[in-house]
């Protein structure tokens, strides 16, 4: 059986060091979205990458050639982007385009690396909204959803820069404090965000074109109502799951108190002496 290193963390070999960081991580609470993580990353750094290297695409032609193909079939989710599509964003398509490839590469840099993860990843899901909003469905859904569900997590914290910045904050490596007043704030948050998407799937239903199978995979409404749907049952679960730790963190206060006055109570009782 092999013993543990007892020797300074300082004298231990690089390997030695680099396997127990590896460790450590590894047992983080969302070590298993890593790959995920990983995948979105990249997926984000090719799709910079190949505008990158296009020489056609700075100009902005290419992506005219784009919003003209899905006015071509069937424009927009919503009538006004339709007006974008063809006034702001065909007016400055230059600046767009590399605004895009500016976007997707820190994106997908930030989110592979973990460093200021959920502001990438919320910049992720502003992008492939508006995909979809121009008509464009794969691959945006599959994206937005993944990175959702890593928005919802401390992923970036797990082999990633973040969990070095966390670390010299100051602050617990595998998650805050949790208190009764944070519980709360989350549950409120929850469940605002779900009836905000409860809201957004009624709003948009109206717009669907065709619930046939075969079609209603291309159609951005469609897939925005299902997203939608899938937003507010996650936010859901989440508010609740904030609730019941509120509930769970608030016994535990109430017994501690319990505990503590029971072992007070005989002190109080005490003779105190004066001082000489």
């Amino acid at each position: 059986m092999q013993k543990l290193s007892t020797q300074p963390l300082g004298t231990q070999p690089l390997s030695t060091r680099t396997l127990n960081w590896f460790l450590n991580e590894s047992q983080k609470r969302d070590a298993k979205l890593l790959p995920l993580r990983l995948f979105i990353g990249l997926g984000w750094i090719r799709a910079g990458v190949a505008k990158l290297i296009d020489p056609e695409w700075y100009s902005g032609d290419l992506l005219i050639e784009f919003l003209q193909a899905n006015l071509l079939h069937g424009g927009a989710t919503f009538p006004i982007y339709n007006g974008l599509m063809m006034g702001l964003f065909t007016e400055h398509a230059s600046f767009l385009s590399n605004l895009v490839t500016a976007g997707q590469l820190y994106t997908g840099l930030a989110i592979f690396f973990g460093i200021f993860t959920r502001p990438a990843l919320l910049a992720g899901l502003f992008m492939n909204m508006n995909f979809v909003l121009a008509g464009t469905v794969n691959p945006s859904a599959f994206y937005m959803i993944i990175q959702l569900t890593l928005l919802t997590s401390n992923v970036g914290r797990v082999l990633g820069i973040d969990g070095f910045l966390n670390n010299m904050r100051g602050e617990r490596l595998h998650e805050r404090a949790e208190t009764v007043a944070s519980e709360r704030f989350r549950a409120r948050l929850f469940f605002s965000g779900c009836l905000c998407n409860l809201i957004l799937l009624f709003v948009t239903a109206p717009y669907i074109q065709t619930i046939h199978p075969a079609d209603s995979i291309e159609d951005p409404a469609m897939l925005l109502v299902i997203l939608f749907g899938l937003y507010t049952l996650l936010c859901l679960i989440l508010g609740t799951q904030a609730v019941i730790r509120q509930r769970e963190l608030t016994t535990f206060d109430m017994n501690n108190r319990k505990n503590v006055d029971a072992y007070l109570s005989p002190l109080a009782g005490m003779p105190t002496s004066s001082a000489q």
